[in-house]
């Protein structure tokens, strides 16, 4: 879901205000615009997260527009946060990690950077990969490997040694290079 935020204007003695005008309460800030943009999708789904193991019911999100209308808002800078409403469809369980230090700096410089909001959202990501990959080798071998297996099985003349595959693979590889130049 994109929640429209409000952007209050900062300069070099006051922060950017956020407030998120569908989510009564939300609000945030920060010492930059784009520092303000990412404590503002921290501060959404905290806001949902709580929301949500209330038992509460997740408001839905107007166009920009709409709140543009708002007197109160005049003048101030307008951007949208996109939120991933399935992340919250099972209730979250903290968990508590310990990690090498290199591993946690690493995670830590990607939050830094920008590319992640939050630790969490690192290991999210990761372990979402881990699974798609998971899901791709279960896929190759369902579909790849099992039926080449029992090809073989029907067929054993198909077989070549390790000693002909590499010759194969070094007659390619050669072919390839040969190519290439």
């Amino acid at each position: 879901m994109k929640y429209p935020i409000a952007i209050e204007p900062g300069n070099a003695r006051k922060a950017f205000g956020v407030v998120v005008p569908d989510l009564p309460g939300c609000f945030s800030a920060g010492d930059t615009l784009d520092e303000a943009i990412d404590n503002a999708r921290e501060a959404i789904e905290l806001w949902l997260e709580t929301v949500i193991d209330d038992g509460g019911a997740v408001p839905n999100a107007h166009l920009v527009a709409e709140h543009q209308a708002d007197t109160e808002f005049a003048g101030w800078i307008w951007a949208v946060v996109s939120i991933d409403l399935a992340a919250f469809s099972d209730k979250g369980k903290r968990v508590n990690i310990t990690l090498p230090k290199e591993l946690a700096g690493m995670v830590k410089s990607m939050v830094a950077s920008g590319a992640y909001a939050t630790e969490s959202e690192v290991f999210r990501d990761g372990l979402r990969a881990l699974m798609a990959r998971e899901r791709a080798t279960e896929r190759w071998l369902h579909e790849q490997v099992g039926p080449a297996h029992d090809a073989l099985k029907a067929d054993p003349s198909r077989a070549v040694t390790a000693e002909q595959l590499r010759a194969r693979i070094a007659a390619e590889h050669k072919a390839a290079t040969r190519k290439a130049k």
